[in-house]
């Protein structure tokens, strides 16, 4: 197996366990609205997106 699939796995598995141990409601300002949602998602939904944007800029590095 490739190192960094390991990596990606253990990583995942870590931000699981950290997001399923606060998993109380926070706050949300956003500009023009306020939104209470459970501190998982916003752990979950930060970690997809950082995953997403090193993968578009990793897509980009090897096109180029």
């Amino acid at each position: 197996m490739e190192k960094g699939f390991v990596f990606s796995l253990i990583f995942a598995a870590i931000v699981a366990v950290f997001a399923l141990k606060n998993g109380d409601k926070v706050l949300i300002d956003f500009i023009f609205t306020k939104v209470e949602v459970s501190q998982a998602i916003v752990i979950f939904a930060s970690a997809i997106l950082g995953a997403v944007t090193v993968s578009i800029l990793g897509t980009m590095k090897n096109i180029k």
